[in-house]
C-alpha cells in the first residue's frame, strides 16, 4: 500500500502538466480524481473549478468520494 501511496504523490506533477497543456475538462477530472486520492487539499479548489464544465452525474460521483475520503 505504501508503494501505490508513493506512486500516487510522484503522479500528481504528471496530472498537473497534462491538464495546463490541454485545458481538457476530462484532464481536469483527472486532476482532482488524484487529489482526492493523495488527500491533497487542491482538491476543494479543484472540484469548484470543475463543477461547471462536467456532467452533473461525473461531477456527482466526483464530489462523493471526495466526501467519502474526507470522513475517513
Amino acid at each position: 500500500m505504501m508503494q501505490k501511496d508513493q506512486d500516487l504523490q510522484k503522479s500528481v506533477p504528471l496530472f498537473e502538466h497534462a491538464y495546463q497543456l490541454s485545458g481538457a475538462p476530462e484532464q481536469l477530472f483527472a486532476l482532482c480524481d488524484i487529489y482526492i486520492d493523495t488527500h491533497n487539499p487542491a482538491a476543494k479548489p479543484c472540484l469548484e473549478q470543475l463543477k461547471p464544465m462536467a456532467p452533473k452525474q461525473a461531477y456527482a460521483e466526483l464530489f462523493a468520494k471526495s466526501q467519502h475520503q474526507t470522513n475517513q
